[in-house]
Formats: C-alpha cells, sequence, structure tokens
C-alpha cells in the first residue's frame, strides 16, 4: 500500500515531507509506505489552496511519471479536493486498475451551499466537471457522508446507486477502555486538582467557533456560576492567538490554552477531565457534521458532552448531549450549565455514546467492510 499526501498540511501546520519516504524506495512489510508531493502553504480557504490543490496533482504527475512504482491493484482518490480525484483516474487509467472515488467533502456543493461560490464561478464549473467525471469512471464510489445516491445519481444523470457504499469515519474505540496516562495528561490534572475541567481538542481555526464558547463563558463568570470551573483549550490554529487576546480581553481567568498534545496522550486526557466541548460554525451546507474523528473520540470516552445544534451529528442518535445555538454565546451558557447540573446529579457514563462508537464506528469493522469492496470485482 502506497498513501500519496500533499506536504502541507493544514491541521498540523507541518511539513509532511519529513515523514515520507523517497517514491523509489522500495516497499516491503504488511505496513503502508507514505509518499510526499509538493504542495504551497496556505493560510485560509481561499486563492492559495486552490493553487495548493493544482500543485497536489502537478507535482504527482511528475513524481510518478519520472519514477517505476509497482502496477497498483486498487487506486483509492479520497476527495480533500477535487484533483486528488482527478490524479487518482489518469494513475488508474495508465495501469489498468480499479479505481474507487472516496468522498470527504461535496466539491463543489459544500462550497455552493456554504456561500463561498456561486453555481456560476469558474472554480465551480471546473470542480463540479471533475466531480462528474470521477463518478463516472469509479468502480465504487465511498462516501464517508449518508444518503449521496440521489445527488450523485443527479450530478452523473445516470443510476449509480449500485455503485456507492456508505462508509463513515471511525476509530479505534478501544484506546479508550484502559488509556495511558501520559505526563502531559498528569500535569494538566495536577495543576488543577480542585477545579471541574471542561476540555476542548482540536483545532483552533474560523470553523471551530470558540468566540462563542468565550464569550459564553464570560456570561457564566458573570452570573459566578463557573467558580469551580476551569476551560482548557488544547490545540493549534489560524484564530489561537486572537482568541488568547479575546480572553484576555474578557478577563476569563479560568481559561487557559495549552499546546497541542501527542496522539497517544488524547484518550488519557479526555478521561481525565469532567466535560467536553463540541462546538462548531453553523454553515448553509447539506453536508452533515457526521464525520468528526474528534467527536467520536469525546463519544468513545462516555464523558459528558455540550456540542453545537447542527444536523446529522451521532450524539443526535444516542441523545447524550447538551445542545447549544451555533454562533449564541448565551445559548451556550445555557446549555452547559444543564450538563453541570446533569454532572452533579450524576456521574454515570455516557452508554449509549460509548455503544453507538463501538457498533457502528470501530474501525476493525469498517476496514472489513472497505476490504470486501476493494476485493469485490
Amino acid at each position: 500500500v502506497r498513501i500519496f499526501v500533499g506536504s502541507y498540511s493544514h491541521l498540523t501546520e507541518d511539513n509532511m515531507c519529513r515523514f515520507c519516504s523517497p517514491l523509489g524506495s522500495p516497499h516491503s512489510g504488511d505496513s503502508p509506505s507514505f509518499h510526499c508531493f509538493e504542495t504551497r502553504r496556505y493560510e485560509s480557504n481561499g486563492l492559495d489552496r486552490f493553487l495548493s490543490s493544482i500543485d497536489y496533482y502537478k507535482s504527482g504527475r511528475r513524481a510518478l511519471g519520472a519514477s517505476q512504482v509497482d502496477r497498483p491493484d486498487v487506486v483509492i482518490a479520497s476527495s480533500p479536493h477535487p484533483y486528488a480525484w482527478r490524479l487518482g483516474w489518469e494513475i488508474a487509467e495508465k495501469y489498468g486498475a480499479k479505481l474507487v472515488v472516496e468522498i470527504r467533502d461535496v466539491w463543489p456543493r459544500d462550497l455552493i451551499s456554504a456561500g463561498k461560490l456561486s453555481t456560476m464561478n469558474p472554480v465551480a464549473v471546473l470542480f463540479g466537471a471533475i466531480e462528474k467525471k470521477a463518478y463516472l469512471k469509479a468502480a465504487k464510489i465511498v462516501s464517508l457522508l449518508p444518503s449521496l445516491e440521489a445527488h450523485i445519481c443527479q450530478v452523473t444523470k445516470r443510476n449509480t446507486e449500485d455503485r456507492v457504499v456508505y462508509i463513515p469515519n471511525g476509530i479505534d474505540a478501544s484506546r479508550f477502555e484502559k488509556p495511558k496516562i501520559t505526563s502531559d495528561v498528569t500535569d494538566l490534572v495536577r495543576r488543577f486538582e480542585s477545579k471541574r475541567i471542561i476540555a476542548y481538542l482540536g483545532s483552533h481555526g474560523p470553523t471551530n467557533d470558540l468566540e462563542t464558547v468565550l464569550r459564553g463563558v464570560k456570561l457564566l463568570n458573570i452570573k459566578n456560576a463557573s467558580e469551580d470551573l476551569q476551560f482548557a483549550f488544547i490545540g493549534r490554529g489560524s484564530e489561537k492567538n486572537n482568541l488568547i487576546d479575546l480572553a484576555k480581553e474578557l478577563s476569563l481567568d479560568n481559561v487557559v490554552f495549552l499546546d497541542q498534545i501527542p496522539k497517544e496522550s488524547v484518550p488519557g486526557l479526555i478521561q481525565s477531565v469532567d466535560a467536553l466541548i463540541f462546538p462548531l460554525a453553523k454553515f448553509d451546507m447539506q453536508t452533515p457534521a457526521v464525520s468528526s474523528y474528534k467527536l467520536l473520540d469525546y463519544m468513545a470516552s462516555g464523558k459528558p458532552i455540550v456540542a453545537a445544534d447542527l444536523p446529522g451529528l451521532p450524539l443526535k442518535i444516542t441523545g447524550e448531549g447538551e445542545f447549544y445555538e451555533p454562533g449564541s454565546p448565551d445559548s451556550f451558557s445555557q446549555a452547559l450549565t444543564r450538563l453541570l447540573r446533569s454532572l452533579s446529579e450524576d456521574a454515570k457514563k455516557c452508554i449509549k455514546n460509548i455503544s453507538y462508537v463501538r457498533d457502528n464506528r470501530d474501525i476493525t469493522r469498517l476496514a472489513e467492510q472497505y476490504e470486501r469492496i476493494l476485493r469485490e470485482g
């Protein structure tokens, strides 16, 4: 298995090439090899991000054209951007391999429904043409989002339902059974051992709507409803410095911003706090927010969660969560107050959340389903 990634990751703001092998290096064993295509840095969802997707396509064509790689049996073209689809179908055609198109984001529909592009914008027209061609060329279409069959049929003007399979994101739920308590976790808990810790783990970007959370905390502080609470925001992102400045402006003495922690420390940290926050900005998008790894980690822990009230969240299925209106600090403060009241009354775990993840989002089960698709035909 060979996996091809862009050199710049907006999630880690890191150069991924340092984790990758040269394309010409031999592949051995059962572990996948990671290879890197040069792409430019970008700060937001603007022109540079669009050009970065073209970088991926052009760099990939050059690298694969100049190197001798083993003939693949299957090419999986995933969609952080549509040019990955295009590169995928070109590789599949070159080697006569089976093409599986994976839908992570619905291009260009998501951008249009979010008001970022008009239907006649040249980028929307271009992405739409790539999308249609990718669906038509695919032997199988794997969607991380449910109920996309009608959309795909509308785009292709053909009945493609027999080729569409829904396989959402999954996690290793076993990591939360006996989580490792690392020094990162011990230091945090010891630092605030007299307080109840409410934590957020993840990116600090515009879509995470952490400003609403901070302003909601301010309302709680004004009401003297948060004297025994400590809010910890753990991670990094383009808005982090602005959020730190806002916390100072609002005099939020019970808010702390911490660096991103290693992945192996996440289960132990989540298990060690009292409650978790899942904020998200409100978008006029048809794609439901169902594939967040962060939310699945939260649910697998069994910890209480306060979440933005958006369609498609797994928490809506289990009913074990407190919801607030995205963008409303007052609604957030009320939801957190309800959650804190339930904490005082009942310290039981959110069993339905744990069961949902194990039964529906466990990575081992989903991988077995994916493997069956790859072996078909």
